[in-house]
């Protein structure tokens, strides 16, 4: 029985070290690694199965400010929260992975794509609702996204993909905070959003 027990932990501890170098700590979406190998693989099955997918990268706006501003702490709690809050409006069959510092990258199944840009949309939307836990009292922050997406097309590569997909970010980012673009023939983007009132947050 002793002998039993040991073998059970030592699975239970195998596999915990196995989801840990797999998943962010800080955010539990998945690492860079993983994330490259599983996109890879999903092109793959998208090709040999004829179902597109959506690739999406997104930013967190002025984060560097953030962690200027207000230490890196502050930094790491807005990190986890943007984490936190797209887990929660991502499917089952759909995944996140921490790409950078303060980027993700999204992957969308089975999605109508005239329904992908108010879907995004309403990340943003979530992220800005829902406040950031655990900041002191004196901060007051309201953070939000800059999303650049694309759509699997036949012949696409990896790196083919996330350039569409990096294309659209950076044009997002030159519109503004918050701002979806979408290199798609098929969706009617970029949209621009109402310019924001200026908040204290950088």
């Amino acid at each position: 029985s002793d002998t039993q027990y040991v073998l059970m932990e030592l699975d239970r501890r195998a596999t915990k070290f196995d989801n840990s170098a797999q998943t962010d700590h800080l955010t539990q979406a998945l690492t860079r690694g993983v994330s490259e190998k599983r996109l890879r693989e999903e092109i793959e099955y998208a090709v040999s199965h004829l179902q597109p997918f959506v690739l999406a990268l997104l930013d967190l706006d002025h984060f560097k400010e953030i962690n200027d501003h207000y230490g890196l702490a502050v930094g790491d709690q807005c990190i986890r929260h943007v984490g936190k809050v797209i887990r929660a409006h991502t499917r089952k069959h759909d995944w996140i992975g921490r790409w950078g510092g303060d980027e993700f990258v999204l992957v969308l199944h089975h999605l109508d794509p005239t329904k992908l840009d108010p879907t995004l949309k309403r990340l943003n939307e979530a992220i800005q609702s829902e406040p950031i836990p655990n900041l002191p009292q004196d901060i007051h922050l309201m953070i939000t996204l800059s999303i650049g997406a694309t759509i699997l097309r036949p012949g696409d590569t990896p790196e083919a993909l996330l350039a569409k997909a990096e294309t659209a970010l950076y044009q997002s980012k030159e519109l503004g905070r918050g701002n979806v673009t979408i290199l798609d023939e098929r969706v009617n983007v970029p949209t621009k959003r109402a310019p924001q009132t200026k908040t204290d947050a950088p």
